[in-house]
């Protein structure tokens, strides 16, 4: 077995971004290595977890390489190399909208300058997030690799009709022709400009296509979709084995968060064959490059008018498709594991 530790205390949490590239890079290492997570007694609240994580971890490493890969480690535990997807906690809330406690603000504030001083070797998912790192805790570049997520090919594809009819069949759509978004429903997400610019064009758009709204809403937000517009349905929080055909069946992908580390559910959409409209801010001109259409996240006008193209556009819907598989082509998992192992392995 490896002299490599991962802290796995993210796994206490459903599947979203973070927990998928943790369990991607994981089963792609070519050793063994130990996975650590709270036990049960101390997983139930967030100040049980924090307490395990800076003061009982540490004491069952024995001198071994931890790997943290969810933004927070022990921040006294030197021999260790962390991932940090983004420095949305640290931003202005002018710069975007928030979307954390004040606790957690105050807990990142505090604990990740003190972090990143003290840790080996920062690993980070794209120049946008190196780039705010270097900015707001004064860190070398030096100090940072910058190693995008990648995608798992055997699991997002464009999906048969018949896989996608399944779906209708299951009753987790409510009907076949539908526009997508997908992600965590959290402010900077967005949504609410999603609904704003569908009700500027529902009108005019087939009749028969609908908007579906997916994604888990935290126990910390307030959202609620019990009475959406005209012909917008909220599907919930969706399984993992159902997205690559609720991705194939869209006819195009709505991505215009406000503040992405990267950015997932774009690229995932085109592995899948799905034309994608995306938000032009933070690292998502990265992921997206120049393969999908590029909207500004803060205009409804540009979010409603580029929708009604690409709805009413069956040729730029196929063009868009063609470059989307190129671009989902550059990204998979196994290559973005092996590159973490080697930077965890020059500093053992």
């Amino acid at each position: 077995m490896s002299n490599i530790v991962v802290n796995t205390r993210c796994f206490q949490r459903r599947m979203t971004g973070i927990q998928r590239y943790t369990a991607e890079i994981l089963r792609y290492f070519p050793e063994e290595v130990l996975h650590m997570s709270p036990p049960v007694i101390l997983s139930k609240s967030v100040i049980t977890n924090n307490f395990w994580e800076q003061f009982l971890l540490p004491l069952e490493l024995h001198g071994k390489l931890l790997w943290s890969p969810a933004n927070m480690g022990p921040v006294l535990y030197k021999k260790q190399v962390i991932t940090i997807h983004d420095t949305m906690p640290l931003e202005p809330n002018d710069w975007k909208p928030p979307s954390f406690d004040y606790f957690f603000s105050r807990w990142y504030r505090n604990m990740l300058p003190r972090l990143v001083t003290n840790v080996r070797h920062i690993i980070t998912i794209s120049k946008f997030s190196a780039d705010r790192i270097m900015y707001h805790l004064g860190v070398s570049a030096n100090k940072i690799s910058i190693i995008p997520c990648g995608i798992d090919h055997q699991k997002f594809y464009p999906r048969s009709e018949k896989e996608i009819q399944e779906l209708l069949n299951q009753k987790i759509i409510p009907g076949r022709k539908y526009v997508l978004a997908l992600s965590s429903i959290l402010p900077h997400k967005n949504f609410q400009s999603v609904l704003d610019a569908w009700k500027m064009v529902v009108d005019a758009l087939p009749r028969d296509v609908d908007l579906f709204l997916a994604g888990g809403i935290p126990k910390h937000e307030a959202y609620s979709f019990k009475n959406l517009s005209s012909r917008v349905h909220y599907l919930g929080y969706i399984e993992d084995r159902y997205l690559p055909a609720l991705y194939s069946g869209a006819m195009f992908f709505v991505f215009v968060s406000l503040y992405e580390g990267f950015g997932l559910p774009p690229l995932e959409a085109m592995a899948c064959g799905t034309p994608v409209l995306a938000s032009n801010a933070a690292s998502i001109p990265e992921v997206v490059s120049g393969a999908g259409v590029e909207v500004n996240p803060l205009s409804i006008a540009d979010i409603a008018n580029n929708m009604k193209q690409l709805a009413l556009t069956e040729e730029l819907r196929k063009e868009l498709v063609i470059k989307g598989l190129k671009n989902a082509e550059r990204y998979n998992w196994q290559q973005t594991s092996q590159r973490v192992w080697q930077v965890l392995n020059n500093y053992l």
